[in-house]
């Protein structure tokens, strides 16, 4: 999840919310979630610096310190893991990243053991929010997300197996790829349960 979300569902995501979709097709579960998550990624914007980007919430004070404040479905991150990363990518503002996918391997490449996936996803959406590079090509899938993509899959809406860490955006029915690939991230995080409800394609 990108998220500066700050409740977590299977430690990834916002919670189920009561009623959440009474339609499971797939445009009504689409219909549900523009209903629901207008603005999925509020708070983004109060982050500034390299720390709160890793943490995924603001810290008041830019010195690293023995306790930070982080997002809920990151909380088992240690804080050395939050020092070491902070400190190895003090200077990617000095970086001119093409796309999404190159600020991706330049922070998979930096990370170290305790700082998955996930979290390199989240990093990244977070960094990318105000530059312009946010995900365009490809939906990164991990945890619940990963679960959507193969709810999808076994529906018959999508043609390639899900495996991480990302799917081309073509590789979604129209009325998905309608949605910004960071929107079907969430979507897919958010509503994996629902989405294994869809009736198959004939």
């Amino acid at each position: 999840m990108p998220c500066c979300k700050t409740q977590p569902s299977d430690s990834v995501c916002r919670p189920q919310t009561a009623g959440i979709a009474s339609d499971y097709t797939l445009k009504g579960l689409i219909d549900n979630y523009r209903a629901n998550y207008p603005a999925p990624f509020k708070g983004i914007d109060d982050l500034s610096s390299i720390l709160d980007y890793v943490c995924g919430l603001h810290n008041d004070k830019l010195e690293l310190k023995p306790k930070f404040r982080r997002c809920s479905h990151q909380s088992c991150i240690s804080n050395d893991v939050i020092i070491e990363m902070t400190t190895v990518l003090a200077n990617i503002e000095s970086i001119q990243f093409q796309d999404f996918e190159e600020l991706r391997q330049y922070v998979s490449n930096k990370r170290v053991t305790g700082f998955g996936d996930l979290c390199v996803y989240d990093f990244c959406v977070r960094y990318a929010w105000s530059r312009n590079l946010r995900p365009r090509k490809y939906v990164y899938i991990h945890a619940g997300a990963m679960k959507g993509a193969k709810a999808l899959y076994k529906a018959g809406y999508l043609n390639v197996k899900p495996s991480g860490p990302a799917l081309a955006i073509e590789t979604f029915p129209q009325d998905v790829q309608n949605l910004e690939a960071m929107d079907i991230e969430n979507l897919l995080c958010i509503y994996h349960k629902q989405l294994k409800k869809l009736q198959p394609i004939k």
